[in-house]
């Protein structure tokens, strides 16, 4: 055990050291770089979740526009409706009056022998009716 070996012992020290640096190298290099994949990754994400809430917040604008436009249309189909059977309501009220008016007259006709005026029939039709 000379001075070979202990040469040989310096040497193996030298390139020990050298193995742990480069090892401590090739592992900070990683970390390094699964440090910058994960802000990358962390950056994704973020965007994904902006790109999202940004549909999300679309689609509701349109679903209430949508909505909006449903219940207006619904509303005038209402109205029309409600303004159609009033006025089937006021035209059959008026037939309805009138055949009663006729019938009133010709009873008031038979039980009287003369028929009243026509006035006065539908002054007493419209009170009736107005019950």
């Amino acid at each position: 055990s000379g001075p070979a070996s202990v040469l040989y012992l310096a040497v193996d020290d030298l390139v020990a050291a050298r193995q742990d640096d480069a090892a401590d190298a090739e592992r900070s290099s990683a970390r390094a770089e699964v440090a910058e994949y994960e802000a990358q990754l962390a950056a994704i994400k973020a965007d994904a979740a902006r790109v999202v809430d940004a549909a999300r917040t679309t689609l509701e604008t349109e679903r209430q526009a949508t909505l909006a436009e449903v219940n207006a249309r619904l509303g005038a189909q209402r109205a029309a409706a409600t303004a159609e059977a009033e006025a089937a309501r006021n035209a059959a009220r008026d037939q309805i009056a009138a055949a009663v008016s006729d019938v009133a007259g010709l009873a008031g006709e038979l039980a009287t022998g003369r028929r009243p005026g026509a006035d006065v029939v539908s002054r007493v039709v419209g009170e009736v009716m107005a019950r």
